[in-house]
């Protein structure tokens, strides 16, 4: 089994002591948390050969995550994440799009860079329809949202405007129940 080293550090190039490394792979499900020690570092063993994905986080800080890093059988690899600053970004789930619509409580709501990633950003909604989700890198990002009741809804885009809120506007579901016949009833 491999064994991988995750230096992560701040910005600056200093260590970042007490940053959470999450590591996923085409073998390693669910995800895989390790917390970096004093100097910033943290090892991963136990890991079969394969092709993993990293993040790293601290606070409002977030690396950029580094996909597809191979690990060959019984590998010992050391890596290095920089943390730079991360951004959050506030949801709001309506109930339909119009100006005034009500808000949707207790909505699943889902955020990730580029449409598909390794490592969604998950919250629901609280009484006054909004989540905060974060911290990710600053890149292009989606927002999916559904709740009961409603017509789940993915892909809505996230701004670049750092302080613009995602609305996210869900249609009423409905179920139909009837019969079908032919033609002679």
């Amino acid at each position: 089994l491999g064994v991988l080293t995750v230096k992560v550090e701040h910005a600056d190039g200093t260590p970042a002591p007490g940053a959470t490394v999450i590591l996923v792979g085409t073998r390693l499900w669910p995800a895989r948390r390790a917390t970096t020690d004093a100097a910033g570092t943290a090892r991963v063993a136990g890991l079969l050969a394969g092709s993993y994905d990293l993040r790293a986080t601290y606070g409002s800080e977030v690396s950029d995550t580094l996909l597809g890093l191979t690990l060959a059988p019984s590998a010992r690899e050391s890596i290095t994440l920089r943390l730079r600053p991360g951004r959050y970004v506030d949801v709001v789930v309506t109930d339909g799009d119009e100006e005034l619509a009500a808000v949707v409580p207790d909505a699943d709501v889902v955020v990730v860079e580029d449409g598909l990633g390794p490592f969604p950003e998950r919250g629901r909604t609280g009484t006054d329809g909004t989540v905060r989700l974060g911290p990710l890198p600053v890149a292009p990002a989606t927002v999916s949202a559904r709740a009961d009741g409603f017509v789940a809804r993915s892909g809505v885009p996230v701004p670049e405007a750092p302080d613009e809120v995602v609305r996210v506007s869900l249609v009423r579901a409905a179920r139909l129940e009837g019969e079908v016949v032919d033609a002679w009833g």
